[in-house]
């Protein structure tokens, strides 16, 4: 590049706030190319002076007291408060359209006088230009002439790649729940983009919905391939069915209070036909060792299972002589209206897209299909790396209400083994005759 197409080596702060005027006031000494060449030569000296750094700063004191001196101009300070005081933005941009006409020489091919976007173009490089000429320049005709420069992408949806989103959520935080930004995060269950950072774990963080109260870990994805690892082999179902007092598959008695409140969850909320006869094809999402699947069997239904814990499920299959898939419910898939009843405990806080397998079911559900899930509903969740998603009460109603039209729900408490006491909701809906 030519001695003098170049701008001057400053900071966007400098360009944008340094003395408070725009360079176009230096209409004499930018004409001459002065600015560029100082800045040429200031370089060169910089790396001459790279090993002696208390000769570069007087050097660096000189060089700025002499600009101002060439330029007119009352030195101003150069602090960090200075530097960091209120934006302009006019001055930014007049000084962007001094770097464009005068440093590098842009300009415009006479196409572009009919072009309706000429007032934020900034055209054609003045090397580019000497090169290769402009007539290549097609004009845009919009039936009106654009001077907003932000008039394409005011309307854009900004891609905001997990890893990344922790800056847009400490913005949202700060700003307050009013803020609504134009990005791609948006609620999993109502998609609402009102979303406000509610905390972090150690693997990621957590948003929370303003519309439906719904919270939900941001990388998801990442962290459910995290988790599926966890899920593998017998040491998670020992730690999940230790809290619940069981340690056995054999031992009928530790199962009692476990089945006790699965049945009459299932009986409570009129999942299966009342007095009837009729066998019910049932499906349980998440089944773990198949202990509910092994009772409904002996009640005469068919049944089968999906547990991502392919260890889990070959056992409980084997002990318990029941049809349990080894796959995550989202590599499973079943023939339209193939089941009378779908049931699920506990499993839709570990999925990636509760919603979407919501959907799945409606489609999987016969005519007058049955379908009930008991979802956790409490803040002690919160700290629980096992679980993706924490539903509210209006949350869960709508994920199911998207799908079937209608959804009941049952507030639950139970005790753990250690006494905590915890929340849950029993989600249960119809799909249509």
């Amino acid at each position: 590049m030519r001695d003098g197409d170049c701008s001057p080596l400053l900071t966007l702060e400098e360009a944008t706030y340094l003395h408070g005027r725009p360079l176009s006031r230096f209409s004499t000494a930018d004409k001459l190319g002065l600015t560029a060449r100082f800045a040429t030569a200031k370089r060169l000296v910089y790396e001459k002076l790279a090993a002696f750094p208390k000769i570069r700063n007087s050097v660096q004191s000189f060089y700025h007291a002499t600009i101002d001196a060439v330029l007119g101009q009352t030195a101003a300070p150069r602090t960090e408060e200075y530097l960091s005081s209120t934006p302009n933005p006019e001055l930014y941009r007049a000084n962007g359209r001094l770097r464009a006409e005068d440093h590098c020489k842009y300009a415009y091919s006479r196409k572009c006088r009919d072009c309706s976007v000429k007032a934020i173009c900034d055209g054609f490089h003045g090397d580019y230009i000497s090169l290769f000429g402009a007539e290549e320049a097609r004009p845009m005709r919009l039936g009106s002439f654009i001077e907003d420069p932000c008039h394409f992408i005011a309307h854009q949806t900004k891609v905001v790649p997990d890893e990344d989103v922790g800056w847009l959520l400490q913005r949202t935080s700060e700003m307050g729940s009013s803020y609504a930004p134009d990005v791609h995060l948006h609620c999993p269950i109502c998609n609402s983009v009102e979303i406000v950072n509610v905390g972090t774990r150690s693997d990621g963080l957590i948003a929370g919905c303003i519309k439906c109260e719904h919270k939900f870990v941001v990388n998801r994805r990442a962290v459910a391939d995290i988790v599926r690892e966890l899920y593998q082999g017998l040491h998670y179902w020992e730690l999940d069915r230790k809290g619940q007092g069981i340690s056995s598959l054999d031992d009928e008695q530790q199962w009692v209070g476990f089945l006790r409140a699965r049945w009459t969850a299932i009986k409570g909320n009129g999942i299966l036909r009342e007095g009837s006869r009729h066998a019910e094809r049932i499906l349980e999402i998440g089944c773990s060792e198949g202990k509910v699947l092994h009772l409904l069997k002996g009640m005469g239904h068919f049944v089968v299972g999906t547990e991502p814990n392919r260890a889990v499920a070959v056992w409980g299959r084997k002990a318990l002589d029941v049809p349990i898939l080894p796959y995550p419910i989202e590599q499973c898939s079943f023939s339209p209206e193939s089941f009378d009843v779908i049931i699920s405990f506990h499993a839709f806080e570990h999925l990636v897209d509760p919603g979407a397998v919501v959907q799945q079911c409606g489609t999987w559900l016969g005519k007058g299909g049955r379908l009930l899930l008991e979802i956790p509903c409490d803040d002690k969740e919160i700290d629980n790396q096992d679980h993706l998603h924490f539903f509210s009460p209006k949350s869960a109603a709508l994920m199911v209400e998207a799908v079937f039209g209608n959804a009941t729900l049952q507030h639950n408490k139970y005790t753990t083994r250690v006494g905590q006491s915890m929340a849950s909701l029993y989600v249960s809906a119809q799909k249509a005759t």
